[in-house]
């Protein structure tokens, strides 16, 4: 019996090739991680840390060619806007209530008149 159709190669491909960019600096991600988790968990004391080791990761980077600087950047941009508002949040506070304090200590010392 007679063959009506030519088999069918199939194409030979090349092999995968796996190309890997630069490492991500840790302390990058710390910074970002620390700086979203300073909202919820850590007032100031993680603003603080976040801005600490966003410094640290972009001085890294610059140094090592690691990629992560904008995770670098968007982790001291979360730490000095916490720390601002968290600033910010503290003076209102203080003006609050020394301004209670002031009325109380003002009205304390009114004369009240004696009949």
């Amino acid at each position: 019996m007679p063959q009506l159709y030519a088999p069918v190669q199939t194409p030979a491909y090349p092999p995968a090739v796996y190309v890997y960019g630069p490492r991500t600096n840790a302390s990058a991600v710390a910074s970002l991680v620390v700086g979203i988790l300073s909202w919820f968990l850590c007032p100031i004391i993680g603003g603080v840390i976040a801005v600490v080791l966003g410094h640290i990761a972009r001085r890294e980077i610059g140094r090592s060619g690691e990629s992560g600087g904008g995770l670098a950047i968007a982790g001291l941009i979360l730490g000095y806007a916490h720390i601002f508002f968290y600033g910010i949040f503290a003076i209102f506070w203080l003006v609050v209530f020394g301004g209670i304090a002031a009325l109380i200590g003002a009205t304390a010392t009114i004369p009240t008149p004696t009949p």
